[in-house]
């Protein structure tokens, strides 16, 4: 089987003050949330609430590939 790598942009970080949730995400997953944030692939349950804890819908997951797919793998064409 052929190894598929790719080196995506990954300097994209924000601060998670603003989301009412900082306190509750874990450690691990800090640095890879805020990318995603900061790279704007997700924006929270609201303005001001992420939920790292719950469960993703399947539309939130496709609007999170969409938007990687558009705004991260496109440019590095």
């Amino acid at each position: 089987m052929r190894k598929l790598t790719a080196a995506y942009e990954v300097a994209a970080f924000t601060d998670l003050a603003a989301f009412i949730a900082e306190g509750s995400i874990s450690t691990l997953s800090q640095g890879a949330l805020k990318w995603a944030v900061g790279a704007q692939l997700i924006d929270g349950v609201n303005s001001t609430t992420l939920d790292p804890k719950g469960y993703a819908t399947r539309a939130q997951v496709a609007v999170i590939l969409m938007r990687f797919a558009e705004n991260i793998a496109s440019l590095e064409q």
